[in-house]
């Protein structure tokens, strides 16, 4: 039985070495500091990218078309955001940007303001077949 198993397990790890076939990966993307630079993302149809960000608050947008399930993207440094790319999503380049909202220092001094700053996700198919 417990050989049945292992030659079971075996076999199916590599089937699945030869087809390609994966769940749609989930990322995490830590939004960095905008003087820093942002990097892309690429991201897969099926899967989804999660936000975080240490700012109080945050707002995702997209210029052009959304390609997320969610049409709303807005968290907090305690709330990431996640954008579910539905399997529909059309493969491309899909520029988003991030607003970040400052608390004011505690000293009746303004928030420091940074302009919103936009990145880049790149979205592409699951490798076929895909049974996932």
């Amino acid at each position: 039985m417990k050989k049945q198993m292992i030659f079971k397990l075996m076999t199916c790890v590599l089937l699945g070495s030869f087809v390609g076939c994966h769940k749609p990966v989930k990322g995490v993307m830590l939004l960095p500091d905008p003087k820093s630079g942002i990097p892309a993302i690429y991201a897969e149809t099926g899967g989804s990218v999660e936000f975080k960000s240490e700012a109080p608050e945050f707002v995702i947008t997209w210029t052009g078309k959304n390609p997320c399930q969610e049409t709303e993207l807005a968290g907090s440094n305690h709330q990431s955001v996640t954008c579910t790319i539905p399997k529909t999503t059309e493969p491309g380049t899909y520029t988003y940007t991030v607003d970040e909202h400052l608390l004011p220092p505690g000293n009746g001094q303004p928030p420091p303001t940074f302009p919103p700053f936009q990145g880049v996700m790149y979205i592409r198919p699951c490798p076929r077949p895909c049974y996932w």
